[in-house]
């Protein structure tokens, strides 16, 4: 089929049994070759899942005010691979930080060396590079 949705969807990765868990008998969608190690049961395993880090991002929205109500100033918006705002709102703040590139991206984070991570999707100690993909919210006050 040319046209179509079905062509870019597949059926969801429950786990890692027979159709991905996704139904006892063969679905007329074809299951992605990757579902035995990326389902849902493996990352409610893992404590660093993309799963995990969502859910905390949900929680971290619905109940922060500064998430809620605070003000949004972006940052470097000519820069196409970083995407940079602060959040504030009286005397609270965070700046988020997130690469959206497939490579090592320059960002000088020196002026937040103290400052507390809330959030981070990397295991990154650099103060000058962001890893792939990676995103940091950062405690400002």
């Amino acid at each position: 089929m040319k046209k179509g949705r079905d062509n870019a969807r597949t059926p969801m990765q429950w786990s890692d049994t027979d159709y991905a868990g996704f139904s006892t008998t063969e679905p007329w969608l074809m299951v992605n070759e990757n579902y035995k190690k990326i389902n849902v049961a493996a990352a409610e395993e893992d404590e660093n899942s993309i799963l995990h880090f969502y859910q905390k991002l949900i929680r971290f929205k619905a109940t922060d005010v500064v998430a809620v109500y605070g003000d949004f100033e972006e940052m470097y918006e000519e820069d196409e691979q970083l995407y940079v705002y602060k959040r504030t709102l009286v005397d609270k703040a965070f700046l988020v930080i997130c690469n959206f590139s497939d490579g090592e991206k320059f960002f000088d984070m020196e002026e937040y060396r103290d400052k507390e991570v809330l959030f981070h999707n990397c295991e990154n100690e650099s103060d000058t590079n962001l890893l792939p993909y990676e995103a940091r919210v950062i405690k400002l006050i």
